[in-house]
């Protein structure tokens, strides 16, 4: 029986023909055909581990293209919005994603825009749609000033004006380097420029409209001198026609006791106030008896004015005691009339009387002839404390809500349009909030990695089972 086996297999081995020696094209074809195969796998894995990329950056909130929904307004009706968010540092620009017509205001502090280090930039608040948007001002001028001192806003919210160029570190951190003036439209996005000679150049101040106009001062540099300053002026330009002209009178805006309302300009002084038309030509003077400090108010229609009263009599200083409103007539004649009843020829300096219950509040603009737009301190129980805008009633004290800023935010870092204190306000939509794109490019890596890994082990299986 074994042997019958043992010959039977003999009989078999014989049947089969030794292999030859192996043929090197066919090896070579078959390598290229697992080439291809393992070729096409890896090609396989790669548009999956891509496709969950994209998939995850889709699905993260605010990394997508989707923005989030704003209601139409019919007409292009200007709003405030009554309530007003931090901006996320990864907003889209408007260079990126066009302008957000005209702003309400501008956000110039206490955001960061930088994948690395962290760079303070600006961010417009749209009076029509609520979007917030980083503004990209070609050749902003950052050195010297105050955060925010380069930039205007025009009264209705149209036109941002900025200083441009004078790179380079300032020797004068309270002067604004800049090599001109440049006006950018927010509802085109078009920027026109002035360009200002001077061989060493020049350190500005705060620019501010006045009407259509805006008025810039400046003074030249000295050669050797960067923090010197000769020669100051204070032009009025017109960004249509590029006219520039010396306004009379040696005047200088804006400083710390000036401000303006729509076509007008307001000067404060020891003595009252001179108010001014866009062209700088004096309208009218007020005398105002002491007892006020810092800046005074004038009203949309011109007829009265607000200031905050000197709680230590030094009118040369700012005292950060709380200290009440003050208001009255923006005229000798007026103020006499309403409180003697006569006309004057030589009429005594207005008088100004404290609002009721309005200690603590610090005037900011009028809302119209009878109300006032106030901060106060909303909540003092966290780490900055949280301001918020009010409306006061100049005859009763009264206070009705406004604005309410963001908890991030004061009411330093806003820049208002002045015709936005007289808007109506509404629910505007809470911005987009973009992720960082650090951690959306980690949550990728992490994909890519973990895919990678998954195919190593599932490509080493395979070969076990091979």
């Amino acid at each position: 029986m074994t042997e019958q086996l043992h010959q039977r297999l003999a009989d078999l081995a014989g049947d089969v023909a030794s292999p030859g020696p192996a043929d090197p094209a066919v090896l070579w074809r078959a390598g290229k055909r697992r080439q291809r195969r393992r070729t096409a796998a890896a090609g396989l894995a790669a548009c999956a581990v891509l496709a969950g990329i994209g998939a995850t950056g889709l699905a993260l909130p605010g990394t997508g293209l989707v923005t989030t929904p704003v209601p139409a307004v019919q007409g292009d009706t200007l709003r405030v919005p009554d309530r007003l968010h931090v901006p996320s540092a990864w907003l889209p620009t408007t260079a990126e994603e066009g302008p957000i017509g005209p702003l309400a205001l501008v956000i110039t502090g206490g955001v960061e825009r930088d994948l690395v280090g962290g760079e303070t930039a600006y961010v417009g608040v749209s009076a029509v749609t609520g979007q917030y948007r980083f503004l990209s001002l070609p050749g902003l001028s950052t050195t010297g000033g105050a955060w925010g001192d380069t930039i205007a806003l025009s009264a209705d919210g149209r036109k941002l004006a900025y200083w441009y160029g004078g790179g380079g570190h300032s020797a004068d951190e309270f002067a604004i380097e800049a090599d001109g003036i440049a006006v950018y439209d927010t509802v085109t996005g078009d920027v026109v420029r002035r360009a200002i000679d001077s061989p060493h150049g020049i350190g500005g101040e705060r620019p501010a409209w006045v009407g259509d106009k805006v008025w810039v001062s400046w003074f030249e540099r000295v050669e050797g001198d960067p923090s010197s300053g000769v020669n100051g002026r204070t032009m009025s330009w017109d960004p249509e026609t590029d006219r520039m002209e010396r306004l009379p009178g040696g005047v200088v805006l804006p400083g710390e006791m000036a401000t303006t309302t729509g076509s007008r300009a307001v000067l404060s002084g020891r003595s009252g106030v001179t108010i001014l038309d866009a062209r700088g030509r004096t309208e009218r003077t007020v005398k105002v008896a002491r007892g006020w400090e810092g800046e005074l108010l004038l009203s949309p229609g011109g007829t009265m004015l607000a200031g905050r009263h000197d709680p230590d009599g030094d009118p040369s200083s700012y005292s950060n005691e709380p200290a009440p409103v003050l208001v009255g007539p923006a005229s000798e004649a007026e103020a006499a009339r309403l409180q003697s009843g006569a006309v004057c020829k030589v009429c005594p300096a207005v008088r100004l009387d404290q609002v009721p219950r309005s200690t603590g509040l610090t005037p900011v603009a009028w809302r119209d002839e009878e109300h006032l737009v106030v901060t106060r301190v909303a909540d003092r129980n966290t780490d900055h404390e949280r301001w918020e805008y009010v409306v006061l009633d100049v005859e009763t004290g009264a206070v009705d809500e406004f604005i309410e800023p963001a908890r991030a935010t004061g009411s330093g870092n806003h820049l208002f349009a002045a015709d936005a204190w007289t808007w109506p306000t509404w629910d505007a939509p809470a911005p987009d909030a973009p992720l960082n794109p650090r951690v959306v490019l980690g949550v990728g890596l992490v994909i890519v990695l973990a895919s990678g890994l998954g195919s190593l082990l599932l490509w080493r299986r395979s070969r076990v089972v091979r």
